[in-house]
């Protein structure tokens, strides 16, 4: 067991910030959270802190990648994806999701004006779209509609984490969403 922060292995460093970050910017959102609030509630300097994520933009895109991370193996270890049951899988996924929907509105707001939020996004959205593409083509999808199909599925994910639609209404809305876009599935 370390003696001091200093003696802290840089792991474990990170992940005090991380969950810090996390914790705070769900309690108080990313615009409430200071850098100083976060590496005081992480045991760290501020310093410290800009030692690690240049910027509160890097800090929001190592919480949302570690969240999304921990969020496909959770969804791995427990048979994802099943690709006979296209809206069982995204329904598990959008149940998944909702852990980190308090990070979302930021996240996109950030997107707009900060280089690396945007670069974080946009490789985010090109993992999403090959994970959609495959998904969507094995349900069915024909290739003349799966750039329209993967957008449909994209707004619809965001409404239901936005609206915080769940249960029996998220299951009834996946269910009508995929018997929309590949009705053989169904």
């Amino acid at each position: 067991m370390p003696k001091t922060r200093s003696d802290t292995p840089r792991t474990e460093k990170i992940e005090a910030l991380l969950d810090a970050a996390d914790q705070l910017f769900a309690e108080r959102g990313f615009d409430g959270t200071s850098t100083a609030r976060l590496a005081k509630a992480a045991g760290v300097s501020e310093r410290t802190l800009y030692w690690y994520f240049p910027t509160k933009d890097h800090v929001l895109c190592a919480v949302l990648q570690r969240a999304s991370d921990r969020i496909v193996d959770e969804l791995r270890e427990a048979g994802w994806p099943d690709l006979a049951d296209p809206a069982g899988t995204l329904f598990a996924i959008l149940q998944a999701m909702r852990k980190i929907r308090h990070l979302l509105p930021s996240f996109h707001q950030r997107a707009e004006v900060s280089d690396h939020v945007a670069a974080t996004r946009d490789r985010f959205r090109a993992d999403n779209d090959r994970a959609l593409s495959f998904a969507l083509r094995t349900a069915g999808v024909v290739e003349t509609d799966l750039e329209p199909a993967i957008d449909i599925v994209l707004a619809f994910a965001d409404g239901v984490l936005i609206r915080n639609i769940d249960g029996p209404e998220l299951e009834a809305a996946v269910i009508t969403l995929v018997s929309r876009l590949a009705p053989e599935t169904s």
